[in-house]
């Protein structure tokens, strides 16, 4: 739809969901998200943030206890393009700050192909740079950065 958009939404509880920012906790922590789509025929740019109201308690998360990590926030910016009916290209730049195990910046690009009305085959690339002691490797190092690659099959009914 072409034109401008705005939203936004509060959570009661911004633990409570698939992302899995704490796997227990004290007590709840709202959060509060936004976002702005503005779109015309073939593409737009689209802007989101999320983020908690206040802190997580310290005993909440697996840190170091120095008081990082305890209130995240999210962001993300997104262009896009239809390059065929059944083609779409974006390009998307997104940051945390706080988020344990994330990428403090990533970037990268989607390429989308629906082949059949219903469906749609997806391929992204995301290079992701981390803050010092953010994110670890499974042997317990320190990660700068990392690739990513997702391919994801969507079926609509």
């Amino acid at each position: 739809r072409d034109g401008i958009e705005f939203g936004g939404s509060y959570l009661a509880d911004l633990a409570d969901s698939d992302a899995a920012i704490v796997t227990t906790y004290e007590r709840r922590v709202p959060g509060w998200s936004a976002f702005v789509l503005a779109a015309g025929s073939r593409g737009g740019i689209l802007a989101e943030i999320l983020g908690a109201t206040r802190s997580f308690a310290a005993a909440d998360l697996d840190g170091d206890g120095n008081g990082m990590g305890d209130k995240p926030t999210a962001w993300n910016v997104e262009a896009f393009w239809t390059m065929r009916d059944d083609l779409q290209l974006a390009l998307r730049w997104e940051g945390s700050d706080e988020f344990l195990g994330q990428p403090r910046r990533q970037y990268g690009l989607d390429l989308s192909w629906s082949p059949w009305p219903y469906a749609t085959l997806s391929l992204e690339y995301l290079r992701g740079e981390f803050s010092r002691g953010f994110g670890l490797n499974e042997e317990g190092i320190g990660l700068d950065r990392r690739d990513q690659v997702t391919a994801q099959l969507a079926l609509a009914f």
